[in-house]
């Protein structure tokens, strides 16, 4: 009788240690993704991230009133879990070239090109806003474009919390659940 307890158990948790690390990872990527919903990243407390210099209502760049960093969603979609085991969950921003920059900040160098220049003549033209002008008439080839840090995916304590506490609910079940009290 005793043996198949144990057997049952030791099977029980052969198949936990292949569906926990799905189950965290899925948590984790569900975590990284609402810091777009909340507008910044929650480690040890929350830190919203800055807020955009400018907003413009135009038909160019509808950005007045929505989220930072939502404009399309392609960001926060590209957050995926990528790998999973027992020893290692991988979840990354896949596909997405500028998703780095905007985690980490930093300064950018974009080169102008002509038609970087017709879209900032229609940005001045359309807003009024000095700043597209300039772009439109430097002689410049490369800009100098600073992103301020809004960090979306990283190391965060709250997190780790959530994820020892869904651990502990995880086995507590599956010891429930094999008539095994604690």
């Amino acid at each position: 009788m005793v043996d198949k307890n144990i057997n049952r158990v030791l099977s029980a948790f052969r198949k936990a240690k292949i569906d926990l690390p799905l189950i965290v990872g899925q948590r984790a990527e569900r975590f990284f993704k609402l810091s777009f919903v909340k507008q910044g990243f929650t480690d040890n407390g929350f830190d919203a991230w800055q807020k955009r210099k400018r907003e413009y209502n135009t038909f160019r760049s509808p950005s007045a009133g929505k989220k930072i960093l939502s404009h399309n969603g392609f960001l926060r979609d590209s957050i995926k879990l990528v790998s999973h085991n027992w020893n290692r969950i991988v979840i990354k921003s896949t596909g997405v070239p500028y998703a780095q920059i905007h985690n980490d900040g930093g300064t950018t160098h974009p080169t102008v090109t002509k038609k970087m220049r017709r879209w900032a003549w229609a940005m001045y033209f359309e807003t009024g806003d000095p700043m597209f002008k300039n772009i439109a008439l430097t002689k410049k080839t490369k800009l100098d474009v600073k992103i301020p840090q809004r960090k979306f995916m990283g190391e965060s304590a709250t997190l780790e919390r959530g994820i020892k506490h869904l651990i502990d609910y995880e086995v507590k079940q599956l010891l429930k659940q094999n008539g095994i009290k604690i």
